[in-house]
């Protein structure tokens, strides 16, 4: 299930998993959204929906619950960054091969294993295993245990 985040400056963003609660205000599901908005005024819904991709720009909306829903209706084309995708998968207990990296993110090998150095292991700390399985490359993030958290 998507999870969609606002954050700084009104940008909504689409995850797969639902992020960590310091990474903006999040919703999953028009009701949501709907509690998160009740008591914000009417032009920061204008200013949420002014800024997703794709869409005629408005100067008011009919109502709140009019611009909730055609935000949520927008946000349902939004799709997850290729780091969220690529988290995804290796948070899946087989994890992913190198070649299915390399698919779903159209990137040469050396890069994929960067990403997964740089970005996953060293800035956002996550315990990656790297295994080889018949004769492949294969990765896995290992979930966090209470000694490890």
């Amino acid at each position: 299930m998507k999870t969609f985040v606002i954050g700084s400056g009104c940008n909504i963003r689409a995850h797969i998993h639902r992020p960590a609660p310091t990474a903006g205000l999040s919703f999953a599901s028009e009701v949501e959204l709907a509690a998160l908005a009740a008591a914000w005024p009417g032009r920061h819904l204008l200013e949420i929906w002014n800024k997703l991709p794709d869409v005629v720009p408005v100067s008011k909306f009919k109502d709140r619950r009019t611009a909730i829903r055609r935000i949520w209706r927008a946000v349902q084309t939004l799709e997850a960054s290729k780091a969220e995708r690529i988290i995804d998968l290796l948070k899946h207990p087989a994890g992913a091969s190198i070649e299915t990296l390399m698919d779903m993110t159209g990137w040469q090998p050396h890069s994929v294993r960067a990403f997964i150095s740089a970005q996953l292991a060293k800035r956002m700390r996550f315990r990656v295993k790297s295994f080889t399985r018949d004769g492949q490359r294969v990765y896995r993030i290992i979930p966090k245990t209470k000694e490890t958290a």
